[in-house]
């Protein structure tokens, strides 16, 4: 476990980073979300990314935007 003055003495030297609360997700995102739709977009991924073993996408093709 890090302590208090280790991890004030990190942010002050590496300013681009900051602490921030998670926001919590709404109502309808939680509701939309079961086990089918989040195999079915895994399923989709997998069929964009890659074809019978062979990347079709390559990784530094692929970005996270959440």
């Amino acid at each position: 476990m890090t302590s208090v003055d280790w991890m004030k003495a990190f942010l002050d030297r590496n300013h681009g980073i900051a602490l921030r609360t998670p926001e919590t997700a709404s109502i309808q995102c939680t509701n939309g979300s079961n086990r089918v739709k989040v195999a079915g977009l895994y399923d989709f991924v997998s069929s964009t990314v890659f074809s019978k073993n062979t990347r079709l996408i390559p990784p530094s093709q692929i970005y996270n935007v959440n």
